[in-house]
């Protein structure tokens, strides 16, 4: 009862189509094991893969080596090693070092790496755990979890470490909030913060909540609130004898 189908391979059903080199489809189970450029077209998104298992019944994919999710209501694309998909539900998970990208007119993509990603096309949302590193502009995110709402622009972080040149902001918690793709605040709960002024001092603060917001994309205020605690360095000028 299992059927293996060769060259220019097409399955069409109420999932959307299918096309591979190559494939083994049993008919009465509508299960299906497809190898070679395998692309699936859904309703959602768009799937690729170098090897793919299909359940037609359940609706539900398994993805193997060279694996990409496109979702382009968000413009938000997705790779990996590894990974399976709901599509009745429009949900999936990736695996082996897979990163995100997501498009931004007029910028560089923001992206996303981590050890594993949970993915929500049906919300526009995505989340990701372990080791997770995020490039958005000049600023890099270090954090153990990462969530972000692509229809919103916010995300939530857990102790994030938050780099942009010398300057850095960490915590236990923390927000941040995007206003057309550009960075607007990040904010984090027992903080601290570091950073220095374009005449070259440092700066130490810290407390119970700190907010850092931007403008055009540079940092512009710090709000420090609930047990605030700093320091300022001057920098030496040139000539000074230290007194």
């Amino acid at each position: 009862g299992t059927f293996v189908l060769e060259k220019n391979v097409t399955i069409q059903d109420k999932n959307g189509t299918i096309t591979a080199d190559r494939a083994q489809y049993r008919f009465r189970e509508k299960l299906g094991r497809l190898w070679g450029n395998v692309t699936l077209n859904s309703e959602h998104e768009v799937i690729r893969a170098d090897s793919l298992d299909y359940d037609a019944n359940r609706r539900f994919v398994k993805m193997f080596d060279n694996v990409r999710i496109e979702d382009a209501k968000n413009g938000m694309n997705a790779f990996g090693r590894a990974g399976w998909f709901d599509l009745g539900q429009d949900r999936g998970k990736l695996a082996g070092q897979p990163h995100l990208e997501i498009a931004r007119e007029g910028k560089s993509p923001m992206k996303v790496r981590a050890r594993e990603f949970s993915l929500d096309v049906q919300a526009d949302r995505f989340s990701g755990c372990d080791s997770v590193v995020a490039l958005i502009d000049s600023i890099t995110i270090r954090a153990d979890t990462f969530e972000y709402d692509l229809k919103k622009e916010d995300g939530r972080l857990a102790n994030p470490r938050v780099t942009e040149k010398d300057n850095l902001l960490s915590g236990k918690r923390g927000v941040f909030k995007l206003i057309k793709k550009a960075v607007d605040l990040f904010s984090v709960e027992d903080g601290e913060s570091v950073y220095y002024t374009k005449e070259g001092s440092k700066n130490y603060v810290a407390g119970s909540a700190l907010t850092i917001l931007f403008k055009n994309g540079q940092a512009y205020k710090i709000i420090v609130n609930g047990n605030p605690q700093g320091y300022l360095v001057n920098r030496k000028e040139d000539g000074d004898a230290g007194n």
